[in-house]
């Protein structure tokens, strides 16, 4: 490999990290640290952010080929914003799978508790069923969830 073929590598590695901090920033995650290297190292990336007047709470992680995009919480008076906030939520993880080039989206709510949420959800494929609460977030326990699997 020439050196231009070498520096094109880089220069291409690095507008794709870029584009991943950059996303990771909107997304609503903490950037401390080296956040795009524990992003693709598989680490779980926690983020908060608030929409609309809801505060989203979740995490991201990366497995191989596939996104892990969960919504843990949503905090929020009005009971239209689950579904509006999911919608967006499915879109912005589509997003970040063609950034990371991923082929796989594993979308999941956690303890859903908004009846039209459930219903949203169960409408639209998820299957619903246990998952450990990862450490990361502060619970070692099982929590009801749905998750549905996307090819990208």
């Amino acid at each position: 490999m020439s050196r231009n073929q070498a520096d094109f590598r880089s220069l291409i590695k690095y507008l794709n990290a870029k584009k991943i901090l950059d996303f990771l920033k909107e997304f609503g995650t903490e950037t401390t640290g080296n956040i795009v290297e524990d992003f693709y190292s598989g680490n779980i990336i926690q983020y908060q952010k608030t929409i609309n007047s809801a505060d989203i709470t979740g995490y991201i992680k990366l497995e191989k080929q596939r996104l892990i995009s969960s919504i843990v919480s949503i905090d929020s008076q009005s009971p239209n914003d689950g579904v509006i906030i999911l919608r967006r939520f499915y879109k912005k993880s589509k997003e970040l799978c063609k950034i990371a080039k991923v082929s796989e989206l594993e979308l999941i709510g956690i303890a859903v508790i908004n009846r039209e949420v459930e219903l949203f959800l169960q409408r639209n494929g998820f299957i619903s069923g246990e998952m450990l609460i990862p450490d990361e977030l502060g619970n070692d326990g099982k929590a009801t969830c749905y998750s549905k699997i996307i090819k990208v």
